[in-house]
Order: C-alpha cells, then structure tokens, then sequence
C-alpha cells in the first residue's frame, strides 16, 4: 500500500451562536476541544492534527489551546469554511484528510480508522460516518476525503455549500466515489446524539465524560461511550 499523508482537521471557532465559546467548557478540569485533539492525534494513521480557525482576535483562546495539546493551527476566513479546509489541507500537504468538529469532541478513532483504510482501499473520494447513512449516532462518526475531492468541492462549490467541506458533496454524490463507513450493528442507534450545540447536549457531554476511567481519553473506546449515552430524552435526536 502506498504511503498517503493523513492530517484530520478540526474546524472551530470561538462565537457559535447556541452555545459560544463552546470548543473551550470544561470537564475534569479539560476543554472539549483538548478531548477531541487527543482522541484524533494518537490515531496512527494520522500523521497530524490541525485546528482551523480564524484569525479573529475572539479565537485566539482557540489557537492556544490546541498548541498546548499538541495541534497545530490555520487561521483563515470565518465565512468561507471550505477555503479555510481547502487551505489548511493544502499548507499541510495533505493527501487524505479527516474532517473533524470542534463540538463532536467524543468522535471515535474506531471509525476513523476503519474509514482511512476504506478510503485507500476502495480508491473512493470520500468516505463516510455520517448518520443518515451508517446509523451512528450523531457526533461519533467523521468524513474521510481524498486531497482531489476537497480542490473538487473548492473549485465548484459557491453560496451555502461554502458554509461546510462536505455540504456540496452530499448534494451531488453522483460526482463522487463514494460510501459509507462499515460499522458495527452495535454502535449504530438512530435515535441519539452526543454532538454538543445547545448546554442540554453539553449537560448530556458532561455525564458521559465524568462516568468514563480516568484515563488518557484517546483509550475510550467507542463501546464505552455508546454504554454511557444516557437514553432520555436528553440524549434523542429531537
């Protein structure tokens, strides 16, 4: 197998409009994004981790933090988020990326490992743990593109579909190779989210995070955080 070099990159910015500066609440005395960095840099078929944010003054905190944990960082727009993933991607000569978020702090290196492999294996542009087609709950599973499928979504994308890496994708899949992730049966429940946008989910974040071993949160496993999802109506898709 050919050697690919693998970079995930975490979009986030410090003024979401649901829960501000949400990338940087914390739990056992950490932020969520210092979560999210730990878990995605010690997959090892990730060669680096990215943080893009902006240069706003608002996100230096977010710059920060992810130098302190071992991230480093790109600054671009705040409007064009597919420029700021395009040119981060490109600065760091990415040939694969990992699209990660900065409020799906809990997402799971099971699946993104199975989802770079798939991606190399299967020669696809994208791969991907989305729920609307693996069943994972919301927040637990990534986006894996090839470097040629993001310039793609650069080049054509306009208006919206510059809001989001992936949006211009999932409404034109028949420009792209692609599939969903193949996950286990176990993992995939419709009905749940642990992604964190309002403080209920942060609440719900919060419970898990405080109920798994103490220890370096890149060993939670996804079996673990599935088990402590708490199943009410806080941990629904609504």
């Amino acid at each position: 197998m050919p050697s690919h070099k693998v970079v995930s990159i975490i979009l986030a910015r410090s003024d979401s409009v649901r829960l501000p500066s949400k990338h940087l609440l914390s739990v056992r005395g950490r932020t969520m994004l210092s979560y999210l960095i730990e878990r995605v840099n010690n997959i090892p078929e990730v060669n680096e981790t990215i943080v893009a944010t902006t240069d706003r003054i608002c996100d230096i905190e977010i710059v920060r933090e992810a130098l302190l944990y071992g991230a480093k960082v790109y600054k671009g727009s705040l409007h064009d988020v597919v420029g700021r993933f395009y040119d981060a991607a490109t600065e760091f000569e990415a040939d694969i990326v990992v699209k990660t978020n900065g409020d799906n702090p809990l997402q799971a290196p099971e699946v993104i490992t199975r989802g770079i492999e798939q991606l190399i294996d299967g020669n696809f542009d994208i791969v991907t743990g989305k729920n609307l087609y693996t069943g994972l709950p919301v927040g637990i599973g990534s986006e894996v593109l090839t470097y040629q499928a993001i310039s793609k979504v650069n080049t054509l994308s306009s208006g919206i579909f510059r809001n989001d890496p992936t949006n211009y994708i999932f409404s034109n899949l028949n420009e792209f190779e692609w599939s969903p992730i193949y996950v286990d049966k176990k993992w995939t429940d419709s009905n749940y989210s642990i992604t964190v946008d309002t403080a209920q989910d942060f609440t719900l974040f919060k419970k898990v995070v405080e109920s798994l071993p103490d220890t370096n949160p890149a060993s939670w496993t996804i079996n673990e955080i599935l088990e402590l999802i708490d199943y009410s109506d806080a941990g629904r898709i609504l």
